[in-house]
């Protein structure tokens, strides 16, 4: 029998807004191979797109509740809420880099916040896991791949996608 995973209205706007901005590089892209957009204008221009990733991903992520289903715990909703805030910062500072700083400046610092940005989300991650592997020790049973399983899935496999993403792109613009 097969079973529809539950898409609720926030990873149904995550979805969809992170195809839009993948879209959007791809436009850029390719208006820059078509000669469209001069190189330094393609640059600029995916330099504000990642900002706005990030901030829309920042904002998106606490809706999300990526671990929060279920029995969640205030520490986990407050890892969830503090990735948010620093996806969205590093998304602000990201935009403000490129509408203001000179493109190789804000390349090279760009490159740093991201990285910066991507550790210590990953450091907020790593309170999530022990948060779960708590909640699990203690003797609360994972439930079977129910919906809210299926859409946590989901949801992790969307923030992987995201981070790959930027990660690359950080990685680009330190060159």
């Amino acid at each position: 029998m097969l079973t529809q995973t539950p898409l609720g209205g926030p990873l149904k706007a995550a979805m969809f807004g992170f195809l839009g901005v993948v879209a959007a590089f791809a436009a850029i892209a390719i208006a820059g191979r078509l000669g469209a957009l001069q190189p330094s204008a393609v640059q600029g221009a995916m330099g504000l797109a990642i900002g706005v990733m990030l901030v829309f991903m920042g904002s998106v992520l606490p809706r999300l509740e990526p671990l929060g289903a279920h029995g969640s715990t205030a520490g986990m909703l407050a890892a969830e809420r503090a990735a948010g805030w620093i996806l969205m910062l590093a998304g602000f500072l990201y935009i403000a880099l490129f509408l203001f700083a000179p493109l190789v400046q804000a390349r090279r610092i760009s490159a740093m916040l991201g990285i910066g940005a991507i550790v210590l989300v990953a450091l907020v991650a790593m309170y999530w896991f022990w948060l779960a592997r708590g909640a699990l020790l203690r003797g609360r049973k994972a439930a079977a791949l129910d919906g809210h399983a299926r859409r946590r899935a989901l949801i992790v496999k969307l923030l992987a996608a995201f981070f790959y993403v930027f990660a690359t792109a950080c990685i680009a613009f330190s060159r």
